[in-house]
């Protein structure tokens, strides 16, 4: 877009310019503190701009009574608006690289209510925002100092025509009296009165700022005596605005003295002026050039300031302490800043919290990050590092993941005897649906397919009955049948895990500590408040407000009542026995809760028999609740698409309640291929039953009778 051509340009600019400060910091309430600063900028500036169209406005409306009336377009003042842009700069580019910035590198953080609460950065996004207030900072000094000159340009243009036309005396005498009674067309000419003497510069400081010139010097410079307009005023107005306007002194004489860098800016901005006015492209402008009129606006506040000095409300710092500033202090010439870069992919953006890091199997380096947006929304980077041409080149792609969108394949656990799972040792599978997107993560082992497995579905492997032999094929077959039968679809062969519910952390650095261990002595009791009656389990729909407490599955939530607020207690949710197998040559998943109804029942296996020989166990509940999900095609290759284990994952897929529910089963039998499998077995499901299903259950209780307690004795707190 064209800055400054007309005045839906400028209308363009300022609805952009509200549109960012009511994004960041109006919806939010506050903003960062850090970025505060930002904020008040953006509005300043489009207050300025508001400023300048309110000026253009008034020259159409004066030009609109004219008797003789063609109407007023907004392409009468194009060419006042051309020659202004190029005074203060691109702001609308400015703007739009602000909106970038919020777009791409903040987020809006939300309170338990799903209110907008704040702004959140990026980590990296410091020099951005420096950067881009600098360049803020610029055009509102320039506009400050231009729209005055420019609105006594356009009404001196309008009463010029007034002039020339002579075909309405009245109007023309009306307009006259009121350009006079404003003061306008006095200013329009006035030429400053130097009642304020301006102290002269010390030579050893002017050698410094001559030294200076050569360094960042913009194409436009090739001699002193012709000092380039644009960039000599972009430097003038950054310097004074750096200057002692910035400083408010207190009553005692030390308080008075404003920093060294202040006062050298004021000194830089005089002798910046100087050479303006002396500019041979200056004197060589088209008389209409407003460039006198812009200098004599700065140098007026210049003055303003050395009064401050005069009638000693400032005192200056003594010149030694100025002459030992570093180089960097005396710059002339204002450096643009570099473009926005784009965010990386590998940085952890706000609202993410960043869970996993895997190396992946590559000949060069290659990695894969997961950051987890919300319970559901993550975002998967996968980073590959190689030589080219004798330099080291990375490159990163970054992969969103929903998974009430995505499905979650694990083509790990085909077995490698088929064609199929000779490829898909170590191996995930992920299919959006929306795009019918197949994405293949070839991992290293099997641990971290267990933790890649675990980041998307918010289930910890706690154990896992596959075994293989040095060729890496699986001899791990564990038969299974449903209440004893040998009818198709109610039983089979195939692999056991147990889950226990266990969200993969933020990751923190040099912590040293082991992410998902079951719990071997007694955790600390969880903070909780709730209200008593308030025991169901938290929903999808509620995931975002849920913190998990020490126990790993236990949850609250704020909930407001009749009575007030207060915090909700959920039940633990119970481990989890996953059975990965087929099914009329459909792939396969049975999903049993093991719930405290569920139990070891060794007088329905033969270890009474024969104890030294058994192979069997039996898992029975008075009423045993298996879910059964099977891919809608046969075979593994379209099979394994529709085969997808985040059903089951938590919080809750939308498709969980869709999953068939088996009839009448009231136990469930495995038979092992040795009796050390079966023991190995029943060994880590006592572990999982009594130091998380049991321990976590009794944390619950334990609570709940304590708040109840509480509730009883209301002094007790």
């Amino acid at each position: 877009m064209s800055l400054g051509l007309s005045l839906g340009d400028l209308k363009s600019a300022v609805d952009l310019g509200f549109l960012i400060y009511e994004r960041c910091f109006t919806r939010a309430e506050r903003a960062d503190v850090k970025y505060l600063r930002f904020g008040r900028d953006i509005q300043s500036l489009t207050n300025s701009l508001q400023q300048l169209i309110d000026v253009t406005k008034h020259a159409r409306d004066e030009r609109t009574r004219r008797p003789w009336g063609s109407d007023f377009k907004d392409d009468d003042c194009r060419g006042d608006l051309e020659a202004l842009a190029e005074v203060t700069g691109d702001f609308f580019g400015t703007l739009q690289e602000c909106q970038t910035l919020l777009d791409n590198r903040a987020k809006f953080g939300r309170n338990e209510a799903n209110f907008v609460t704040n702004v959140l950065w990026h980590t990296s996004t410091e020099r951005e925002v420096n950067s881009l207030r600098e360049r803020v900072h610029l055009h509102v000094s320039k506009l400050f100092f231009t729209i005055k000159p420019f609105e006594t340009q356009l009404l001196i243009g309008i009463r010029s025509q007034l002039i020339r036309l002579q075909e309405d005396v009245e109007v023309v005498k009306g307009l006259v009296v009121t350009l006079y009674k404003n003061d306008i067309l006095e200013r329009g000419t006035m030429q400053i009165h130097p009642t304020i003497q301006m102290l002269q510069i010390p030579k050893d400081i002017v050698d410094r700022f001559l030294d200076a010139l050569k360094i960042t010097k913009p194409d436009s410079f090739h001699d002193i005596t012709a000092f380039p307009l644009k960039e000599g005023f972009d430097a003038l107005v950054f310097h004074f605005a750096k200057s002692t306007v910035e400083f408010n002194p207190g009553v005692g004489p030390s308080q008075r003295i404003p920093e060294e860098t202040q006062y050298i800016n004021l000194l830089k901005s005089k002798w910046i002026l100087e050479k303006l006015k002396m500019s041979s492209l200056l004197f060589d402008a088209e008389p209409d050039s407003l460039w006198k009129n812009y200098l004599e606006e700065v140098e007026i506040k210049i003055l303003e300031e050395y009064r401050r000095f005069e009638t000693r409300r400032l005192i200056a710092p003594p010149f030694d302490d100025i002459n030992r500033l570093p180089d960097s202090c005396f710059s002339i010439w204002v450096v643009e800043a570099p473009p926005l870069r784009p965010p990386d992919l590998a940085e952890e953006r706000p609202l993410e919290d960043k869970i996993l890091e895997l190396t992946l199997p590559s000949p060069g380096t290659k990695t894969l990050t997961i950051f987890r947006n919300n319970d559901v929304e993550f975002r998967l980077v996968i980073a590959e590092t190689f030589a080219a041409g004798g330099h080291k080149v990375v490159e990163r792609e970054s992969i969103p993941i929903n998974m009430q969108s995505t499905r979650l394949i694990p083509a790990y656990t085909i077995r490698k005897s088929t064609p199929a799972g000779s490829k898909s040792v170590n191996n995930v599978l992920l299919y959006r649906i929306q795009d019918h997107a197949s994405m293949w993560q070839y991992l290293q082992d099997l641990d971290d397919v267990k933790s890649f497995q675990q980041a998307l579905s918010g289930y910890r492997v706690f154990y896992d009955t596959f075994k293989c032999d040095t060729f890496n094929y699986d001899t791990s077959k564990v038969n299974w049948s449903l209440n004893g039968s040998n009818n198709a679809g109610k039983c089979g062969d195939g692999r056991v895990q147990f889950w226990q519910v266990k969200r993969l952390p933020k990751l923190v650095q040099n912590d040293g500590s082991e992410v998902g261990q079951y719990p071997l002595s007694p955790l600390p009791s969880p903070q909780f408040a709730s209200e008593k009656d308030l025991l169901r389990r938290p929903s999808t729909g509620v995931s975002s407000m849920i913190s998990h407490c020490s126990a790993a599955s236990s949850m609250t939530s704020q909930i407001t009542g009749s009575r007030g607020n207060g915090t909700a207690i959920f039940p633990p949710e119970p481990p989890v026995l996953i059975i990965y197998t087929m099914c009329e040559e459909k792939h396969t998943f049975l999903h049993l809760e093991l719930s405290t109804e569920v139990f070891v029942n060794q007088q329905s296996c033969y270890c009474k028999k024969s104890p030294t020989k058994c192979k069997r166990v039996v898992l029975e509940a008075r009423k045993m609740i298996i879910r059964k999900h099977s891919a809608q095609e046969k075979g593994d290759e379209m099979g394994l698409l529709s085969w997808d284990l985040a059903r089951f994952r938590l919080p809750r897929h939308p498709k969980y309640r869709d999953v068939e529910v088996l009839p009448k089963i009231t136990y469930i039998c495995f038979d092992f291929a040795t009796v050390a499998a079966k023991d190995e077995f029943l060994k880590e499901l006592q572990i999982l039953f009594t130091h998380v299903r049991d321990y976590e259950l009794e944390l619950y209780r334990n609570e709940i009778s304590r708040r109840q307690q509480m509730s009883n004795s209301p002094g007790r707190r």
